[in-house]
């Protein structure tokens, strides 16, 4: 791979390493889908997943709610949905890391 200095030099402005973006996302999934098998819940890695208003401007909801004003229909309200429990019936099982009823 090329340093950034001799992509500069041959006109390149930005370098996207797709696979490096990838490879980071599986890598953050695994940490916090794991986190809860291991530990029981996801006390102390509450803030890794993204927050709501970032999820909103990764998913492109300004633009979105934009273009909806723009053809006359109706834009959801921008608000974090309500905290909801974990289905009756379901528990976390360390061991095998699956959900069970």
């Amino acid at each position: 791979m090329p340093e950034i200095a001799e992509l500069r030099a041959l006109g390149c402005s930005g370098i996207i390493h797709a696979k490096s973006a990838w490879q980071a996302g599986i890598a953050a999934m695994s940490r916090v889908l794991s986190h809860p098998c291991r530990d029981g819940s996801l006390t102390g890695v509450e803030d890794q997943p993204a927050g709501f208003e970032e999820r909103q401007r990764r998913i492109g909801k300004p633009l979105v709610d934009r273009l909806a004003r723009r053809h006359g229909a109706k834009v959801a309200p921008d608000r974090e949905p309500p905290a909801q429990a974990r289905p009756r019936g379901i528990r976390a099982t360390a061991r095998r890391g699956v959900a069970r009823r």
